[in-house]
């Protein structure tokens, strides 16, 4: 005896096959798009060319751009900068992606990194670089006190500054005789 009708058999067959198969195409199309997702974000290592560089800051150029030690684990973005102002310049940083390299004259900017009108060179391990994402000259501190950039980049360098004067304050402060 069949308690089902071969009518209502044949539309549950009909709508799990639907079912399944909208399922399939679903999961097909949702696996192609994060594959082009994927693709999207793969980094395009360097291998003879770095990436672009934007200035974000008036006087601080970079004149010079090499990789050292191409072809090898170990090899560098070296940047000869040039600083064009007549005020030595204390600190500067350069933004890449989500990562930030620099250079300093000390916890209280008191050795200028760069003379007025002088170089200096500033190196990065090509392995944080890929060429889609610029390097961005974003921030630079003057011996006069003067700065010039990217806000956010200013902030950071003063943050960064201040935790380790703190860091510092702290430490000789535990190592006084009392």
């Amino acid at each position: 005896m069949n308690l089902i009708p071969r009518k209502t058999k044949l539309t549950l067959f009909i709508c799990a096959a639907t079912l399944i198969a909208t399922s399939i195409v679903g999961a097909a199309i949702a696996a192609r798009h994060r594959g082009l997702w994927q693709l999207k974000q793969e980094k395009h290592p360097i291998t003879d060319t770095l990436p672009r560089i934007i200035h974000k800051v008036k006087d601080l150029k970079v004149v010079k751009a090499t990789i050292a030690d191409q072809g090898k684990p170990d090899a560098r973005a070296v940047l000869e900068f040039k600083n064009n102002s007549d005020k030595a310049v204390m600190a500067f940083t350069v933004t890449f992606e989500s990562l930030s390299v620099g250079k300093d004259g000390g916890i209280d900017y008191d050795t200028p990194i760069i003379e007025p009108h002088g170089t200096t060179t500033l190196e990065i391990p090509v392995s944080n670089l890929d060429t889609d994402n610029p390097l961005i000259v974003a921030a630079v501190v003057y011996a006069d006190g003067t700065e010039d950039g990217q806000d956010v980049v200013l902030e950071m360098m003063h943050d960064l500054r201040a935790q380790a004067k703190a860091e510092r304050d702290a430490k000789k402060k535990e190592e006084q005789p009392q």
